[in-house]
């Protein structure tokens, strides 16, 4: 839509630059307006368009804006503490889906043993990587800005990638 909105407003600023360039010409006679105002339209249009190249070069190379890449920076160190058994996070990688919207994966490895140091020895392993799962969830959507959708996979320390 932005590229829309420039191109409209491309056209619209040769048109009005060509009246009044015309119009100089016709009072004073100097026909070095009009190169002047071709060169005023294209600088107004390069300056406008280089934001937009440069966020559709964010948006292909599946760059996150800053905040959320902080966000995704303080989620790790949140998971390492708020979340019991992790023994390691083998991949965290989250990207942009649209401009508003992020989606992410996240690879845990817990402590198989975890459940036997816990005093939670009526839970199985099952509903533990559950709970695990949720809370690492919830922490990643609460300091990632826009994200929408987070995978997490559960693995064992001993099991291999």
């Amino acid at each position: 839509m932005q590229g829309v909105f420039l191109h409209v407003m491309a056209d619209t600023l040769g048109s009005v630059g060509v009246i009044i360039s015309t119009l100089l010409i016709q009072w004073f006679g100097w026909t070095g307006f009009d190169p002047l105002a071709s060169i005023a339209i294209a600088s107004l249009i390069f300056a406008s368009v280089v934001p937009l190249v440069r966020d559709s070069m964010h948006m292909l190379l599946l760059r996150l804006p800053d905040d959320a890449q902080a966000g995704v920076q303080v989620s790790i160190d949140q998971i390492y503490m708020q979340v019991g058994g992790i023994a390691a996070i083998s991949r965290a990688q989250f990207w942009p889906v649209t401009e508003t919207r992020i989606m992410g994966v996240v690879h845990v490895k817990v402590d198989p043993n975890y459940v036997l140091d816990k005093e939670e020895h009526s839970l199985c392993a099952i509903t533990m990587r559950d709970v695990a799962s949720s809370a690492i969830s919830e922490i990643c959507r609460s300091n990632i800005p826009g994200l929408r959708d987070v995978f997490v996979h559960i693995d064992d320390a001993a099991s291999t990638d």
